[in-house]
């Protein structure tokens, strides 16, 4: 069973090629997505490729580093005005785990070493105002925390990131389904929506899930894979419904 008549914008092929953009728009930002997590995230074990190990280091955190060493080999490396500078990085924060460990020594190679390249690469976005400032840096008793053992993002970031993810995403699936439901097959419009807030909502919880235990990291995957399988499989039946005689 099919939906009513469609409207006047699919009876012109004006119509159809505003409605066509608006899809291809979406699938372009899928694939940019995909890209974008790829870059990301596929490399947070230090292994080439996208992995369910990716995943848990990401959430909660690999248990042999520290924070501050896996986000210099990270995120944060292409911060790094000079490269040699995030090797030093790495080397000072693993003093602490050492057992001829020397706070006096550390605290001065912080003052005369790491401060003067945190000022020069980091501190416009690790301190007040900035956009990491939940994760200052401006000072030795700052930084100290971060030397811990890694456990992953921070829960203020998660809290954002989760904020963002649910609302933007929510809002082009609302969009999706919208479309779905006027233009394809209500049973199929009804699967295709279904799957896509499903995932939605999995992918999230499985971030939280994983950032209190490793072991929900496949939860991020089906989540993510629902999501972006059904978002994609509703614009291409969408662009193809457009165009149909």
């Amino acid at each position: 069973m099919t939906t009513t008549l469609p409207p006047n914008l699919i009876r012109s092929n004006w119509g159809r090629l505003f409605l066509s953009t608006i899809s291809l728009a979406f699938i372009a930002s899928w694939i940019l997505s995909v890209c974008m997590v790829w870059n990301q995230y596929g490399s947070t074990d230090h292994i080439p490729g996208l992995s369910l190990q990716d995943v848990r280091f990401h959430f909660n955190g690999n248990p042999n580093t520290n924070r501050f060493s896996s986000m210099t080999q990270g995120d944060m490396l292409e911060y790094f005005t000079v490269e040699e500078d995030s090797r030093i990085f790495i080397n000072w924060s693993r003093q602490p785990a050492q057992p001829n460990f020397s706070p006096s020594e550390h605290l001065t190679t912080f003052q005369e070493v790491i401060l003067p390249v945190l000022e020069m690469d980091c501190l416009e976005c690790h301190e007040p105002g900035g956009k990491a400032e939940e994760s200052s840096l401006r000072t030795y008793e700052e930084v100290l925390p971060h030397l811990e053992r890694d456990r992953g993002i921070p829960i203020p970031s998660l809290l954002l990131m989760s904020h963002i993810h649910l609302f933007g995403m929510g809002l082009l699936s609302l969009a999706s389904g919208l479309l779905a439901f006027r233009f394809l097959p209500i049973s199929k419009a009804g699967i295709l929506s279904a799957l896509t807030g499903l995932g939605l909502l999995l992918d999230v919880c499985g971030w939280w899930a994983t950032k209190f235990s490793p072991d929900a990291a496949p939860l991020v995957i089906l989540g993510a894979t629902l999501f972006g399988g059904a978002f994609l499989l509703t614009h291409l039946s969408l662009l193809r419904r457009y165009w149909r005689p």
